[in-house]
């Protein structure tokens, strides 16, 4: 469906079931049933057959090749790895200033609290050097042990007037509604001015005009080469064969490379990047694939190096490792993968965290899923990032008052902390549907950004919603948010652009202009 960037399902009525017959072109396939088509653009979507029998009447419909399809949410598309298709729960009043403390909007008398992250080494549930002072053991099922939670480093949360966030630099990459490409946006964290938008050139702007301003994955922000890392095949008459390309878009001046992948073929169902070493993990397999295989790929060189074959099990109720292919984020220990969501997706049932261990603990690779701690007011997270040099996680938590909006929340294990409340935060969505689509988050050792959608009225007639950027000094506890504009930007409601990245430039704080 060509020309939606965020809008996933579009139904046209027409006879016939061949591409041809449905008036699709060449690189697109017929997505039929009783009622219409609509054309699924190869590169970037599959059609997924109705589900009336289902409590949701889906008709046939495109769905992104990283997702599968459920009968849940507002689309009937849902993505293992990011939980937004999903009904909310609903109470009687919203959240606002008066009721939910802000960050920053208390007075110079508030405080500052904190919350332990964890080490990675094991421990004894009566003695260890890790686990003095303060610190405790908690039972790790992925490892069989007990792992200790330190006094230190901490995530910090603030409530203190003076404590705004300092300002840096933000990277990030969003559709565009002129051209069938992506926009990268450079970008101040404390005022949302853009001092650089500019397109991606070179092989990845060539890859992008095959997507016709569909939506894309979030794509992963590398800290050490400061440049988003995507991989990918050609879609159309794929093969497990098909070779993979790893692409790099530098931020700063829009151009981008494409290498190769040495060591890998076949269809890349998700890639997570991990800060410490600098290198990427990929799942290689399909929708359909009894075992999934999973590399280490080298980012300067494009190669990939086996890590492990995972069985997938039966079917997603019978096994954790079903969906493990989708891979949300990694560990500071590169073996150890994690996918945030829910255990069946297809019914959007048993939210939780699923950690794989991709090394031979004498059984061969595993799934564990676990529970996700519960927050007071705050429904399941929806989207997870994992703070750099430790294992603590952060999530944008959906308010369950009646406007939803989000909080950050730091955790690990059954540990967590709403780090910042947030006034107006939330996913892009429309009245007529619901939620369409993705929110992106990243965090460095001492920073935390979110690119949201504030609900505010647009300049263009009909476009309410604008996006907005959430940082936060994970040091200080202190935070921000600022609704993005400059370069034109803020004329573009929330409904017409989506987000395909976002991360923090290393260094001083680029000079913004309007």
């Amino acid at each position: 469906m060509k020309g939606f960037s965020i809008v996933l399902i579009v139904s046209l009525y027409a006879a016939g079931s061949s591409a041809q017959s449905c008036g699709c072109t060449a690189d697109e396939s017929c997505c039929s049933d009783d009622k219409g088509y609509a054309c699924c653009v190869d590169q970037v979507s599959f059609c997924v057959p109705p589900n009336a029998s289902v409590a949701k009447d889906f008709p046939a419909r495109c769905c992104p090749q990283w997702t599968v399809g459920c009968s849940t949410g507002s689309v009937g598309c849902c993505d293992p790895a990011r939980p937004w298709q999903r009904t909310l729960t609903e109470t009687a009043a919203p959240r606002t200033s008066a009721s939910i403390t802000s960050a920053g909007k208390v007075g110079a008398e508030g405080t500052r609290t904190c919350v332990n992250t964890s080490c990675t080494v094991d421990c004894d549930p009566t003695h260890s050097p890790c686990c003095t002072g303060t610190g405790r053991c908690e039972y790790d099922p992925v490892f069989s042990a007990m792992r200790c939670i330190p006094p230190a480093p901490l995530i910090c949360s603030s409530n203190r007037e003076e404590d705004a966030a300092a300002s840096f630099t933000v990277y990030a990459l969003f559709t565009t509604t002129t051209a069938s490409g992506i926009s990268c946006l450079t970008l101040d964290s404390a005022t949302g001015a853009i001092s650089k938008s500019l397109p991606v050139s070179g092989p990845a702007g060539v890859y992008f005009t095959k997507l016709y301003g569909e939506s894309t994955r979030v794509f992963p922000f590398d800290s050490k080469r400061q440049k988003f890392f995507f991989l990918d095949i050609v879609q159309q008459f794929a093969s497990p064969t098909s070779s993979i390309t790893l692409y790099g878009i530098d931020p700063a001046t829009g151009s981008s490379t494409a290498t190769p992948v040495k060591g890998a073929t076949g269809f890349v169902m998700s890639f997570v990047y991990h800060p410490e070493s600098g290198d990427m993990v990929m799942a290689v397999g399909s929708r359909s694939d009894a075992t999934t295989k999973f590399y280490r790929v080298n980012l300067d060189t494009a190669e990939a190096t086996l890590m492990a074959s995972l069985p997938r099990g039966a079917s997603e109720g019978d096994s954790a490792s079903y969906y493990a292919p989708y891979m949300s984020a990694v560990g500071s220990d590169i073996t150890q993968v994690l996918r945030l969501g829910y255990k069946q997706v297809t019914k959007g049932i048993g939210p939780g965290l699923g950690v794989t261990s991709l090394v031979n603990r004498g059984s061969g690779p595993s799934t564990v899923w676990t529970d996700v701690p519960s927050i007071a007011g705050e429904e399941f997270f929806y989207s997870v990032a994992r703070q750099a040099g430790t294992d603590t996680l952060l999530s944008l938590a959906p308010s369950t008052s009646v406007n939803h909006t989000f909080a950050v929340v730091a955790w690990h294990g059954t540990a967590a902390k709403v780090v910042a409340h947030i006034n107006d935060a939330h996913p892009p969505e429309t009245d007529a549907t619901g939620v369409l689509g993705y929110v992106a988050d990243y965090a460095t050792a001492d920073a935390w950004v979110a690119m949201v959608v504030d609900k505010e009225p647009s300049i263009l007639p009909g476009l309410k919603d604008r996006w907005e950027v959430i940082s936060v000094d994970l040091v200080s506890g202190n935070s921000n948010t600022a609704v993005i504009s400059g370069k034109n930007f803020e004329l573009l409601g929330a409904e017409t652009v989506s987000v395909s990245g976002v991360g923090i430039k290393s260094g001083p704080t680029e000079n913004v202009q309007k």
